[in-house]
This record gives structure tokens, sequence and C-alpha cells, in this order.
């Protein structure tokens, strides 16, 4: 048995409905758990968390995708050259997201949310050469602010996807093994 989600070809603006879905699937059969995604996937897992605070006891982020809009810094700073650049994330926004939604609408873009207070405790992982970087140390800030218990990690010489390249990177093998250390806690 096993959650079931949508296939690809499906509406992707739908995604976060599924993973609701999987969220509660797995609750239903461990209430204390955890939300995580890295990209696209901590997009997801920040929307889930942001709708439904009370089901997860805590969330990790690893590299997210926040806002639709890039319009921080590091999406300039960033725009190609290192892995996926800003016109990368651009483009998958623009399949993600419909034109006639709004980009800043905090169930698309978490880091647009009016009030982040009350949400489940986070670990963001940013990586220093990422487009990405400033939307994800921004929405740790935030969330921090709002009260929410906040571990903000930015791996200095890393890229977007780093931490999925544990087999050949000590840098990779430091963050998995921070983070892995940060759910164990939570989760115990």
């Amino acid at each position: 048995e096993a959650a079931e989600l949508r296939r690809p070809s499906d509406a992707a603006i739908l995604a976060f409905r599924d993973a609701l879905d999987a969220a509660a699937w797995v609750r239903k059969r461990w209430p204390h758990v955890a939300i995580a995604g890295d990209s696209a996937g901590a997009n997801l897992a920040a929307v889930a968390a942001f709708i439904r605070p009370r089901d997860f006891a805590c969330q990790l982020l690893v590299y997210p995708m926040l806002d639709a809009t890039c319009s921080l810094p590091s999406h300039r700073e960033f725009a190609a050259g290192y892995g996926p650049g800003s016109e990368d994330m651009r483009r998958g926004w623009r399949e993600y997201v419909p034109s006639r939604q709004d980009p800043t609408r905090p169930t698309i873009s978490p880091l647009f949310a009016a009030s982040l207070a009350n949400l489940p405790p986070a670990w963001v992982l940013t990586a220093e050469y990422d487009c990405l970087r400033d939307e994800g140390e921004a929405y740790a800030q935030r969330l921090a602010a709002a009260g929410t218990p906040t571990v903000l990690r930015r791996y200095n010489g890393a890229i977007h996807g780093f931490a999925q390249m544990e087999g050949i990177s000590s840098l990779a093998r430091r963050a998995v093994s921070e983070a892995a250390a940060w759910l164990r806690a939570s989760l115990l």
C-alpha cells in the first residue's frame, strides 16, 4: 500500500494537494512526522506546513524554491553558471504556475505569506552558489522572526543539488548528517 500521486502529465499546480494527500496518508500510520523536500519539493513541503501546520512535527527545507517572482539578488548573481540558474527556475515556475495565478500567493510562494507564525520548527539548508540562496535565507529569517524555532545552514562553496552528492562530497555528507541529526532530535 502506498500514497497515490498524480501522473507527471497531470497539472503541476495540483502538486501541493498531492503532497498534502501523501502527508495525510503517512500521518494515518505515524502521527508524529516531519515534512521535507529539496528545491521544488521543498516548496511543496513549505506549502504543506503552511496550510496544515499542526500536521507536522517539523519541516526540513533543502535549497527551497519559495519565490515565484525570482526577484532576490541571488537570482541575478547566479543567473547562469553553477548548476540550474535563474532562468531554469523561472521556466519551472512558468510550468507550475498558470499565468492567471498570482505568483505571490502564499500557496505558491510561501515567502510572501503575511504571517509565518505558528509553523512547525524548520531546518533550512542553502548553498552559497545557488540562485535560490536568498529566498531560502529570507524565509528562514522570517520564520525565526515569527517565533518559529529555525535553523539556517548556508553551505559555503556549495551549488544547488550538492546534498545529493554524498558519494563524492564530504560537504554533502556533512550536510546530510547535520540534517539527519536535527530531524532525529526534532522527532524523538
